[in-house]
Protein backbone atom coordinates (compact mmCIF):
# COMPACT_ATOMS: atom_id res chain seq x y z
CA UNK A 1 0.00 0.00 0.00
CA UNK A 2 2.97 2.31 0.53
CA UNK A 3 4.59 1.97 -2.57
CA UNK A 4 1.46 2.75 -4.30
CA UNK A 5 0.68 5.73 -2.37
CA UNK A 6 4.07 7.28 -2.56
CA UNK A 7 3.81 6.78 -6.34
CA UNK A 8 0.62 9.25 -6.18
CA UNK A 9 2.40 11.65 -4.00
CA UNK A 10 4.91 11.94 -6.53
CA UNK A 11 2.50 11.76 -9.46
CA UNK A 12 0.26 14.43 -7.66
CA UNK A 13 3.73 16.80 -7.48
CA UNK A 14 4.72 16.60 -10.90
CA UNK A 15 1.29 17.58 -11.51
CA UNK A 16 1.23 20.17 -9.72
CA UNK A 17 4.60 21.25 -10.61
CA UNK A 18 3.74 21.40 -14.71
CA UNK A 19 0.23 23.19 -13.48
CA UNK A 20 -2.06 20.72 -14.64
CA UNK A 21 -3.70 19.70 -10.97
CA UNK A 22 -5.88 22.59 -10.25
CA UNK A 23 -8.59 22.99 -8.50
CA UNK A 24 -12.66 22.77 -9.74
CA UNK A 25 -13.92 25.96 -10.22
CA UNK A 26 -15.49 27.54 -7.64
CA UNK A 27 -19.59 27.74 -9.14
CA UNK A 28 -22.66 30.05 -8.18
CA UNK A 29 -23.10 30.38 -4.60
CA UNK A 30 -26.94 31.37 -5.18
CA UNK A 31 -29.05 33.16 -7.33
CA UNK A 32 -27.71 36.94 -6.87
CA UNK A 33 -24.32 35.65 -8.25
CA UNK A 34 -25.88 34.14 -11.25
CA UNK A 35 -28.02 37.12 -12.20
CA UNK A 36 -25.45 39.42 -11.12
CA UNK A 37 -21.50 38.28 -10.97
CA UNK A 38 -18.97 39.98 -10.29
CA UNK A 39 -17.33 41.79 -12.83
CA UNK A 40 -13.73 40.06 -13.91
CA UNK A 41 -11.94 43.54 -12.72
CA UNK A 42 -13.05 43.10 -9.04
CA UNK A 43 -10.52 42.48 -6.52
CA UNK A 44 -10.08 39.26 -4.64
CA UNK A 45 -10.69 39.06 -0.86
CA UNK A 46 -8.45 41.33 1.25
CA UNK A 47 -8.36 43.83 -1.71
CA UNK A 48 -10.36 46.80 -1.56
CA UNK A 49 -13.90 47.74 -2.76
CA UNK A 50 -16.27 50.43 -1.82
CA UNK A 51 -19.73 50.55 -1.65
CA UNK A 52 -22.09 52.91 -3.14
CA UNK A 53 -25.75 53.92 -1.13
CA UNK A 54 -28.09 55.40 -2.86
CA UNK A 55 -31.94 55.68 -1.14
CA UNK A 56 -31.36 52.93 0.56
CA UNK A 57 -29.67 50.42 -1.61
CA UNK A 58 -26.12 49.37 -2.51
CA UNK A 59 -23.76 48.57 -4.69
CA UNK A 60 -20.44 47.82 -4.75
CA UNK A 61 -17.30 48.61 -6.89
CA UNK A 62 -15.25 46.38 -8.35
CA UNK A 63 -12.14 48.42 -6.69
CA UNK A 64 -11.41 51.61 -4.50
CA UNK A 65 -14.26 54.84 -5.40
CA UNK A 66 -11.13 57.10 -6.74
CA UNK A 67 -10.61 54.24 -9.70
CA UNK A 68 -14.50 53.44 -10.66
CA UNK A 69 -13.95 54.34 -14.41
CA UNK A 70 -16.42 55.23 -17.40
CA UNK A 71 -17.91 52.46 -19.11
CA UNK A 72 -18.92 54.30 -22.10
CA UNK A 73 -17.60 53.71 -25.46
CA UNK A 74 -15.25 56.49 -26.90
CA UNK A 75 -13.20 56.25 -31.08
CA UNK A 76 -10.35 55.18 -29.10
CA UNK A 77 -12.25 52.23 -27.30
CA UNK A 78 -13.34 52.25 -23.46
CA UNK A 79 -13.37 55.88 -21.81
CA UNK A 80 -10.84 56.98 -18.97
CA UNK A 81 -13.25 59.18 -17.20
CA UNK A 82 -14.15 58.81 -13.39
CA UNK A 83 -17.02 58.91 -12.35
CA UNK A 84 -16.43 60.39 -8.82
CA UNK A 85 -17.24 63.40 -8.19
CA UNK A 86 -16.71 64.83 -4.10
CA UNK A 87 -19.16 67.65 -4.61
CA UNK A 88 -22.03 64.85 -5.33
CA UNK A 89 -21.59 62.60 -2.41
CA UNK A 90 -19.62 62.22 1.52
CA UNK A 91 -18.96 59.20 3.31
CA UNK A 92 -21.78 58.05 5.60
CA UNK A 93 -21.54 55.15 8.29
CA UNK A 94 -24.68 52.75 7.88
CA UNK A 95 -25.33 49.80 10.19
CA UNK A 96 -23.53 47.17 8.85
CA UNK A 97 -25.88 45.07 6.84
CA UNK A 98 -24.73 41.23 7.61
CA UNK A 99 -26.17 37.74 7.23
CA UNK A 100 -28.15 36.18 9.88
CA UNK A 101 -27.01 33.88 12.59
CA UNK A 102 -22.56 33.40 13.79
CA UNK A 103 -21.46 34.41 10.57
CA UNK A 104 -22.84 37.73 10.76
CA UNK A 105 -22.14 38.35 14.55
CA UNK A 106 -18.70 37.74 13.59
CA UNK A 107 -19.34 40.75 11.02
CA UNK A 108 -21.03 42.50 13.57
CA UNK A 109 -18.00 42.28 16.00
CA UNK A 110 -15.07 42.78 13.28
CA UNK A 111 -17.37 46.64 12.49
CA UNK A 112 -18.62 47.26 15.62
CA UNK A 113 -22.24 47.29 13.97
CA UNK A 114 -21.25 50.60 11.72
CA UNK A 115 -19.85 50.57 8.13
CA UNK A 116 -18.40 53.18 6.05
CA UNK A 117 -20.52 53.72 3.00
CA UNK A 118 -20.32 56.53 -0.02
CA UNK A 119 -23.56 58.33 0.08
CA UNK A 120 -24.76 60.44 -2.94
CA UNK A 121 -28.29 60.74 -1.44
CA UNK A 122 -27.85 64.31 -1.50
CA UNK A 123 -28.58 64.69 -5.53
CA UNK A 124 -31.17 63.89 -7.24
CA UNK A 125 -32.05 61.43 -9.58
CA UNK A 126 -31.48 62.64 -12.60
CA UNK A 127 -27.61 63.01 -11.33
CA UNK A 128 -27.66 59.81 -9.65
CA UNK A 129 -28.51 57.76 -12.29
CA UNK A 130 -24.85 59.11 -13.91
CA UNK A 131 -23.45 56.98 -10.63
CA UNK A 132 -25.66 53.94 -10.75
CA UNK A 133 -25.08 54.03 -15.05
CA UNK A 134 -21.63 53.92 -14.21
CA UNK A 135 -20.94 57.38 -16.33
CA UNK A 136 -18.11 60.18 -16.02
CA UNK A 137 -19.82 63.66 -16.48
CA UNK A 138 -19.00 63.76 -20.44
CA UNK A 139 -21.08 60.81 -20.91
CA UNK A 140 -23.42 61.06 -18.53
CA UNK A 141 -26.39 62.03 -20.64
CA UNK A 142 -28.84 58.67 -20.93
CA UNK A 143 -29.12 57.38 -24.26
CA UNK A 144 -26.06 58.96 -26.18
CA UNK A 145 -23.32 56.78 -26.05
CA UNK A 146 -22.98 53.04 -26.08
CA UNK A 147 -21.18 50.77 -23.28
CA UNK A 148 -17.93 49.35 -23.97
CA UNK A 149 -17.80 47.07 -21.24
CA UNK A 150 -20.35 46.06 -18.97
CA UNK A 151 -21.15 47.70 -15.76
CA UNK A 152 -19.26 46.82 -12.52
CA UNK A 153 -21.18 47.81 -10.45
CA UNK A 154 -23.17 44.98 -8.25
CA UNK A 155 -25.99 44.49 -6.19
CA UNK A 156 -24.17 44.66 -2.57
CA UNK A 157 -24.71 41.16 -1.57
CA UNK A 158 -23.51 40.51 2.64
CA UNK A 159 -23.01 36.80 1.49
CA UNK A 160 -20.15 37.90 -0.84
CA UNK A 161 -19.16 41.03 -0.39
CA UNK A 162 -19.43 41.17 3.59
CA UNK A 163 -15.41 40.81 3.97
CA UNK A 164 -15.21 44.26 1.90
CA UNK A 165 -17.03 46.27 4.35
CA UNK A 166 -14.77 49.24 6.24
CA UNK A 167 -15.08 50.45 9.95
CA UNK A 168 -12.20 53.29 9.01
CA UNK A 169 -13.13 56.12 7.13
CA UNK A 170 -11.31 55.93 4.15
CA UNK A 171 -8.15 58.73 3.60
CA UNK A 172 -8.01 61.27 1.35
CA UNK A 173 -11.49 62.38 0.43
CA UNK A 174 -13.07 65.74 1.80
CA UNK A 175 -14.67 65.69 4.98
CA UNK A 176 -17.79 64.39 5.58
CA UNK A 177 -21.25 66.82 6.34
CA UNK A 178 -21.95 67.46 9.60
CA UNK A 179 -25.03 69.80 10.18
CA UNK A 180 -24.75 73.23 9.59
CA UNK A 181 -21.74 72.74 6.24
CA UNK A 182 -22.89 73.74 3.22
CA UNK A 183 -22.67 70.75 0.41
CA UNK A 184 -20.80 71.30 -2.39
CA UNK A 185 -23.18 71.66 -5.55
CA UNK A 186 -20.32 69.84 -7.41
CA UNK A 187 -18.97 71.13 -10.99
CA UNK A 188 -22.19 72.05 -12.24
CA UNK A 189 -24.43 75.37 -11.99
CA UNK A 190 -27.79 73.84 -9.80
CA UNK A 191 -31.33 75.37 -9.54
CA UNK A 192 -32.54 74.21 -6.25
CA UNK A 193 -36.46 73.32 -6.14
CA UNK A 194 -38.32 76.13 -4.73
CA UNK A 195 -40.21 74.54 -1.63
CA UNK A 196 -38.59 75.00 1.62
CA UNK A 197 -36.74 71.78 3.06
CA UNK A 198 -36.32 70.35 -0.37
CA UNK A 199 -32.93 69.46 -1.87
CA UNK A 200 -33.69 68.49 -5.22
CA UNK A 201 -31.96 69.85 -7.98
CA UNK A 202 -31.38 70.56 -11.77
CA UNK A 203 -28.38 71.70 -14.17
CA UNK A 204 -31.07 72.54 -16.43
CA UNK A 205 -31.89 76.49 -17.14
CA UNK A 206 -35.53 76.83 -15.34
CA UNK A 207 -36.77 79.31 -13.31
CA UNK A 208 -36.41 80.48 -10.00
CA UNK A 209 -40.04 79.12 -8.70
CA UNK A 210 -38.97 75.59 -10.44
CA UNK A 211 -40.66 72.45 -8.78
CA UNK A 212 -38.78 69.37 -8.57
CA UNK A 213 -41.29 66.22 -10.00
CA UNK A 214 -41.91 65.57 -6.50
CA UNK A 215 -42.93 69.17 -5.29
CA UNK A 216 -44.89 69.44 -8.71
CA UNK A 217 -46.67 66.13 -8.18
CA UNK A 218 -47.56 67.28 -4.45
CA UNK A 219 -48.86 70.78 -5.68
CA UNK A 220 -50.67 69.64 -8.50
CA UNK A 221 -52.63 67.07 -6.60
CA UNK A 222 -53.01 69.94 -3.68
CA UNK A 223 -54.66 72.38 -6.52
CA UNK A 224 -56.79 69.69 -7.57
CA UNK A 225 -57.99 69.13 -4.09
CA UNK A 226 -58.57 73.08 -3.54
CA UNK A 227 -60.47 73.32 -6.74
CA UNK A 228 -62.82 70.69 -5.63
CA UNK A 229 -62.95 72.70 -2.50
CA UNK A 230 -63.81 75.57 -4.11
CA UNK A 231 -66.63 73.97 -6.76
CA UNK A 232 -68.48 71.92 -3.69
CA UNK A 233 -68.36 75.87 -1.57
CA UNK A 234 -70.07 77.22 -5.08
CA UNK A 235 -72.85 74.65 -5.43
CA UNK A 236 -73.87 75.32 -1.70
CA UNK A 237 -73.90 78.51 -2.20
CA UNK A 238 -75.82 78.60 -5.15
CA UNK A 239 -78.78 75.54 -3.42
CA UNK A 240 -78.45 78.20 -0.05
CA UNK A 241 -79.48 81.33 -2.95
CA UNK A 242 -82.17 79.26 -4.52
CA UNK A 243 -83.93 77.98 -1.20
CA UNK A 244 -83.69 81.68 -0.10
CA UNK A 245 -85.62 82.96 -3.32
CA UNK A 246 -88.05 79.82 -3.26
CA UNK A 247 -88.72 80.83 0.62
CA UNK A 248 -89.34 84.27 -0.42
CA UNK A 249 -91.42 83.76 -3.07
CA UNK A 250 -93.47 81.60 -1.01
CA UNK A 251 -93.94 84.56 1.57
CA UNK A 252 -95.49 86.57 -0.88
CA UNK A 253 -98.11 84.37 -2.41
CA UNK A 254 -99.17 83.15 0.93
CA UNK A 255 -99.23 86.33 2.59
CA UNK A 256 -102.71 88.72 2.73
CA UNK A 257 -102.80 91.87 0.95
CA UNK A 258 -104.15 94.76 2.95
CA UNK A 259 -107.06 96.82 1.40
Amino acid sequence: MQPFVRALAIRMQKAIAEGSFVPAPVGPRGEAEVQEPDPATAEERGGTRHVIKYSGFLRICPGPLDELACVAATAEGRCEGLVLDEGEGYWEQIEAPHLPGRAGQMTLLDLRGRAWVWSIDIIDFQHALRWLRQRCHDHGKYGSYPDASPMELVTFDPYRHGDFLISERPAGYRASPVPGWELSPGTAKRQCCATEDCHNSTVVAVEKSWLCWQCERRAKRRRAVHAKWQARASEAQALSTEEESAVGDQDITGGSIPF
